[in-house]
């Protein structure tokens, strides 16, 4: 037993030094192990499987002042399920915001029979950065033998269609959408007030780092998303 023991407490403890150099080299703990502020940060979000992805995705929001609230939104849908189109047929990153559906993409091997997601400029460069990111972070868990991919998965699938609810779109617009892409009212609702909590997260992050700046904008990102049946009343009656 003590042979079990020891070999246990030796696996663990690899396991805690691969972990510890992988958030080191992100910036989330110091040389010393002590965590930085951009460690704290991430002990903030609740709203994530991957609070490392939701951090990096608010670094690279914050850095941004050109980015409308509507953008905002669609940018954390990427946090959000696979949707069952998505899991079924793949999706890519459009050209242009698009009218609201599903269109295909055939111009190379890659993209043939998979849809595509439109979107503007300012999203698109953002997801861009993510995907960059989560390359790099499979990179590094490789090189360090850490088998965490699961954390690391986004989602396109909402991308349109939060863009377009938090636009003002109307609810018999977005039941056809649904409609569309094989998912539910219910997940719909659910989906949406899951962006508004990462962006409360996001609200106590700027409030604690003294960026208040940047209130309005998350308070407006909010406002566009909880209104009309997308509120959590909705969710009892749904469940």
């Amino acid at each position: 037993n003590d042979q079990i023991y020891m070999l246990s407490d030796g696996i663990i403890e690899e396991e805690i030094k691969k972990y510890s150099k992988f958030l080191t080299k992100y910036g989330y703990l110091d040389d010393n192990s002590n965590l930085t502020a951009k460690g704290v940060i991430a002990t903030q979000i609740n709203e994530c499987d991957s609070a490392p992805l939701a951090v990096f995705i608010f670094d690279t929001i914050m850095s941004d002042n050109s980015l409308t609230s509507q953008e905002i939104v669609a940018i954390l849908s990427c946090l959000l399920d696979k949707t069952r189109i998505e899991k079924e047929e793949g999706l890519v990153l459009g050209d242009k915001l698009s009218k609201i559906d599903i269109s295909v993409l055939k111009h190379t091997n890659e993209y043939e029979n998979k849809g595509c997601v439109n979107c503007t400029d300012g999203v698109r460069e953002v997801l861009k950065k993510v995907m960059n990111f989560i390359e790099d972070v499979k990179q590094c868990e490789s090189s360090l033998c850490i088998n965490n991919r699961d954390c690391w998965r986004i989602s396109l699938g909402y991308v349109e269609l939060s863009y377009r609810w938090s636009s003002g779109e109307d609810i018999r617009s977005v039941c056809k959408v649904l409609e569309d892409i094989n998912e539910g009212m219910g997940t719909f609702i659910k989906n949406m007030i899951k962006i508004s909590n990462i962006l409360n997260d996001f609200k106590h992050i700027v409030t604690s780092i003294n960026k208040l700046e940047f209130i309005e904008v998350l308070d407006c990102a909010i406002e566009s998303i909880i209104r009309g049946v997308v509120n959590n009343f909705s969710i009892h009656l749904l469940e």
